[in-house]
């Protein structure tokens, strides 16, 4: 994940502004929820935890995991998978 930010600064009556580029790894940064990695929480990331939880498809790795169980409460459930579905439907602000 690469995020661009400008650096301003101003004093003794000079404006300096340089581009500043942060380079974060991947696993440090990661949206809570989103199942499918697009970076939008939807019904389909509560359709995917879903399916996880049935043991219907299986989590690909463990940044994975940590985007689907919610709840953080180290298990994929039905409970994530609502949790996430009332986040994306906008019943709930975020996971509680």
């Amino acid at each position: 994940f690469t995020a661009g930010a400008s650096y301003f600064y101003e004093g003794n009556n000079e404006t300096f502004i340089a581009p500043v580029t942060l380079n974060v790894p991947e696993d440090l940064f990661f949206m809570l929820g989103d199942a499918d990695n697009n970076r939008y929480i939807s019904a389909a990331d509560a359709r995917i935890v879903l399916r996880i939880s049935a043991k219907l498809e299986k989590v690909s790795d463990d940044l994975m995991f940590k985007r689907c169980d919610v709840n953080k409460d180290g298990k994929i459930t039905a409970k994530d998978a609502r949790s996430i579905l009332r986040v994306s439907a906008k019943l709930q602000d975020s996971f509680v």
